[in-house]
């Protein structure tokens, strides 16, 4: 199958092939080769449980909040700190109930919404 000019795009294009009996689709990157049997099992069983699951890995860098507005570009004023405690990397594996993601990606192609991520689509649309 051909991907598309976007992540989007190629999940779209996808979900198209994908039966709407199918209950439960997971979008990973071929970018993360290092998933674990045990990971996919964890998110696909979280997904059955809530519809949505994502996989996400603790933080172990600091992350600053920041100020941007009314300052240059390439300038940003760091307000504080995020307690690595409240922050996980977003991965793939993503799962989603296949009605739900399909819903979702319907509806931000007649909205025209772009989103870098799937767990961003499903987020600008309801999650």
């Amino acid at each position: 199958m051909k991907g598309g000019d976007s992540r989007q795009d190629s999940v779209a294009a996808a979900l198209r092939e994908v039966s709407n009996d199918t209950e439960i689709v997971l979008v990973h990157d071929a970018v993360r080769p290092f998933v674990t049997p045990e990971q996919i099992a964890r998110v696909l069983e979280e997904a059955r449980r809530c519809a949505a699951a994502i996989l996400g890995i603790p933080a172990m860098d600091t992350v600053k909040e920041v100020k941007r507005a009314s300052l240059p570009e390439d300038v940003a004023l760091i307000t504080g700190t995020v307690p690595r405690e409240r922050v996980v990397l977003a991965q793939t594996p993503q799962a989603f109930a296949t009605k739900l993601l399909k819903e979702a990606f319907a509806r931000a192609e007649a909205d025209g919404v772009e989103c870098l991520g799937r767990g961003g689509t499903r987020g600008a649309h309801g999650a």
